[in-house]
């Protein structure tokens, strides 16, 4: 099983690159098939997180004067079940190079690799 996870502060760049991999994946489904067994894939939205900070405008005069910011990071997983050992294959290292170099520069990813028999 392999779960990919990415997080961003942008929510249409998330979304974009969350129908790049919807469109990767099901373009290489045929491929990925192993063992004859049907390749799983489930897209799971995470609850987004917001953080929010108050600063004092005027740190001398006005105390009751704030300005406050807010920082949202959406986040998203994406479930790979029977996948086997395709990722020591050509094509295996052809998906992941496609996954990394068309990611956009505010997209964090997090692979975790999880070997069941």
């Amino acid at each position: 099983m392999l779960i990919i996870s990415f997080k961003s502060t942008d929510k249409t760049t998330q979304q974009i690159y969350k129908q790049f991999l919807k469109i990767l994946l099901t373009k290489f489904k045929s491929a990925l098939l192993t063992n004859n067994k049907k390749l799983l894939v489930n897209f799971i939205n995470l609850p987004n997180k917001k953080n929010r900070i108050s600063l004092l405008k005027s740190p001398h005069v006005n105390k009751k004067a704030f300005e406050q910011f807010e920082l949202k990071t959406y986040k998203s997983i994406i479930v790979l079940k029977n996948i086997g050992n395709i990722f020591n294959s050509v094509l295996g290292q052809r998906i992941l190079k496609s996954i990394f170099m068309n990611k956009p520069k505010n997209v964090k990813l997090f692979f975790k690799y999880n070997f069941i028999k």
